[in-house]
């Protein structure tokens, strides 16, 4: 997946009116949270100003059960969010009080982030959020599915060359080495491309040599 690929998808999901979708795939792409953590965000997770989000919780449906429970290695983490995921958050929730003063609802005390109900009081479901992508790539021509906005947050990382801890700890993995093991073919590139920043020096500072 590409960062084009990413945009096409927010701007179609944005053409159809759908701002839950819009907001979970920015933030899926930016964040890498995994779907389930995406689904357990409220409004009280974020922090606008300071420009932070609070991952703590994980959201699952297990017998048509909806239970909310810990992250996956059950450690909470606070990641940074830059000037375009807060300006996604701000409208996501500005559309959401909207919403409900058009129709004339309150909002409950802590609306959870993507909810569709106008109060939001309902949470979104990670299968209705996976088979909304899924559609979205189908419409665009894509063979995506929802988890490969996680690669795609952690190829980006781990190829630009930021310490595999930074990206291991907004992954939530536990174990950097479990990072690098999954993205090396991300490693490979920023490898290939030290090669060529450093053959460039070396070369660059050689004397010609006079023709023969």
């Amino acid at each position: 997946m590409t960062a084009a690929d990413v945009g096409a998808l927010i701007d179609h999901a944005e053409s159809r009116g759908d701002s839950v979708m819009a907001t979970a795939i920015f933030l899926g792409a930016v964040t890498g949270l995994r779907r389930g953590e995406l689904c357990a965000l409220r409004w009280s997770s974020v922090h606008l100003e300071e420009g932070l989000l609070d991952v703590a919780e994980s959201l699952t449906v297990i017998g048509g059960q909806v239970t909310v429970g810990g992250t996956k290695t059950h450690q909470a983490r606070r990641m940074a969010l830059d000037t375009s995921a807060v300006d996604a958050i701000g409208r996501r929730v500005a559309y959401q009080r909207w919403l409900a003063e058009r129709t004339g609802v309150d909002l409950v005390a802590d609306p959870w982030l993507l909810s569709r109900r106008a109060n939001g009081a309902d949470p979104p479901l990670p299968d209705g959020v996976t088979q909304a992508f899924s559609r979205y790539c189908k419409a665009l021509g894509m063979p995506y599915h929802f988890h490969e906005l996680r690669h795609f947050l952690a190829t980006v990382g781990v190829a630009s060359g930021q310490d595999v801890r930074t990206v291991a700890g907004r992954l939530g993995h536990a174990d950097p080495s479990m990072t690098l093991r999954v993205y090396a073919h991300a490693q490979e590139v920023t490898d290939r491309e030290l090669a060529r920043l450093v053959g460039e020096a070396v070369a660059s500072q050689r004397k010609a040599l006079p023709a023969s």
